[in-house]
C-alpha cells in the first residue's frame, strides 16, 4: 500500500529547480558547462506516484535508475511491469513471493528504436525529502539526473528527533556560505556533493573553504605538493555542535547539487539542494 504523498517540481531553463531542504533561499551562480546534454528526463503526476519519460538515448541500450536520497545515499531500483521501485519495497515482495529478485524484476529498462524510455517511478518506501533521480545508459553511458520532492501528507511520520541535523547554504558572491548544526560537539564533519550527472563529487577542506577534490589535485600537482599538505578530508564542528565554511563552486558545472554533511562520530547525516548555472 502506498501512502498518500504529494509532489512538486519545477522547471527553470530546461532543468529542475529546488528548493532547501532546511530554511532559506537558492541563489544561482554563473558557472561554465563542462558539457552539453541533449538528453533529456522528466517526470509527470501519476497519482501519487509519477511518470518517468527519457529521450536521446542509444537505441535498444539498456538504461539504469537509481535515486540520490536525502540521507545522501544512493537508493538501487529494480523494475518490474514498467514500474520503478526502491530495491527495498522490491526485495520484501520477492519475499513474500518466495522468489529470487531477480526472478520478479530487471535491473534495467531498454530504450526502444527511437531511444525513449518511459516507465513509473513508485514513491512507495520513499521518506519525504528531496530526490534525484538518476538514469544512465549502459552503451553510451550518457547519464541525467531530475529532481523531484516526496512530501507526506497522511498519517504524520515519527517525530523527528530534537536535535535533527540542519544545513544551509547562503549566497557569498559567486560561492555559498554553508552552515551545520546539531552535530556532536568537536566530531569530525565530512561533506561531499552528488552531482547533476548522478555522480559523488568528493570535497575537500582547503582554508575554510569546501572545494571539489579535482580543483585540489590540481592545485597540488602545480605546488608539487601532496594533496593532504593542501587541505583536510574534514572540518571538525565546535562545542556546541555547529560548522560553518564557504562552498566554492569553481570546477561544477552548470546543474543542480546536493550537499551532504555527515558526523564521522554520530552518523548524523543533513542534506541541502542548489543550483549552480
Amino acid at each position: 500500500m502506498h501512502s498518500s504523498r504529494t509532489w512538486k517540481y519545477s522547471l527553470l531553463g530546461g532543468a529542475v529547480a529546488l528548493a532547501l531542504l532546511a530554511g532559506g533561499g537558492v541563489d544561482a551562480v554563473q558557472a561554465k558547462p563542462e558539457h552539453q546534454t541533449v538528453t533529456t528526463l522528466a517526470v509527470q503526476a501519476d497519482g501519487r506516484d509519477f511518470t518517468v519519460s527519457g529521450a536521446n538515448f542509444r537505441t535498444n541500450e539498456p538504461v539504469f535508475f537509481w535515486l540520490n536520497a536525502p540521507n545522501g545515499q544512493v537508493v538501487p531500483t529494480w523494475l518490474r511491469n514498467d514500474v520503478i521501485s526502491a530495491e527495498s519495497v522490491m526485495r520484501a515482495q520477492a519475499d513474500r513471493d518466495r522468489k529470487s529478485l531477480r526472478d520478479l524484476a530487471a535491473e534495467y529498462d531498454r530504450a526502444d528504436e527511437r531511444g525513449t524510455v518511459r516507465a513509473r517511478l513508485s514513491t512507495e518506501g520513499l521518506a519525504p525529502g528531496f530526490y534525484g533521480l538518476v538514469a544512465r545508459g549502459q552503451t553510451s553511458t550518457t547519464t541525467v539526473v531530475v529532481g523531484f520532492e516526496v512530501r507526506s501528507t497522511a498519517t504524520p511520520g515519527p517525530t523527528p528527533a530534537p536535535n535533527q541535523p540542519a544545513l544551509l547554504t547562503q549566497p557569498d558572491g559567486r560561492n555559498f556560505t554553508v552552515a551545520t548544526s546539531a552535530m556532536r560537539a568537536n566530531e569530525p564533519v565530512f561533506y561531499w556533493l552528488n552531482a547533476p550527472n548522478g555522480q559523488v563529487v568528493r570535497l575537500w577542506n582547503r582554508g575554510g573553504a569546501l572545494t571539489a577534490e579535482a580543483v585540489v589535485q590540481e592545485q597540488a600537482t602545480r605546488e608539487r605538493k601532496a594533496v593532504r599538505e593542501l587541505a583536510a578530508e574534514w572540518d571538525s564542528a565546535d562545542e556546541r555542535g555547529s560548522d560553518r565554511l564557504r562552498l566554492v563552486v569553481d570546477g561544477l558545472g552548470n546543474g543542480n547539487y546536493t550537499l551532504v554533511a555527515r558526523g564521522h562520530a554520530s552518523g548524523s547525516t543533513a542534506i541541502t539542494a542548489f543550483v549552480v548555472r
